[in-house]
């Protein structure tokens, strides 16, 4: 499967909008880390997914830097207003599963990739490391 017709494909999975973008065309910010340090989620050192178990920013940015194609897609949902918590959680749950559905179709054809996404892995009610535990699926985290 080429890289263009998997743009396609995450439409077909669910995606409002794909693209395919050349990755020395993204502003990586260092600061974007600051959001999930105030830990308004709650997931901050809670998720293996999150930070700061997803390594150091630095190492991150790096990771991603060496790829030279990214593969960028959104999902859209309606909510009442900006204050529709229930809303925005949902569309978090609408857009994880689309994210995983377009997931589970890369990995068919490429075993070397990186997925960012907003937000931590949501595969367990209660992430293992919150229990000091190791990961229950780190195959799919």
């Amino acid at each position: 499967m080429t890289l263009e017709s998997i743009v396609e494909k995450c439409k077909e999975l669910g995606a409002y909008k794909s693209y395919l973008i050349d990755v020395n065309k993204i502003p990586f910010d260092k600061g974007l880390r600051s959001y999930c340090e105030v830990n308004h989620c709650g997931s901050y050192g809670k998720n293996y997914a999150c930070p700061p178990s997803v390594g150091d920013v630095e190492f991150v940015i790096a990771k991603a830097k060496s790829y030279t194609k990214a593969l960028i897609f959104q999902t859209v949902n309606q909510i009442e207003d900006s204050y529709d918590l229930e809303g925005m959680s949902e569309a978090a749950v609408k857009h994880s599963k689309v994210s995983d559905l377009i997931n589970k179709d890369i990995e068919k054809y490429y075993s070397d990739y990186l997925q960012l996404t907003a937000g931590g892995c949501a595969i367990c009610p209660v992430c293992s490391q919150v229990e000091n535990k190791p990961c229950r699926f780190p195959d799919k985290a």
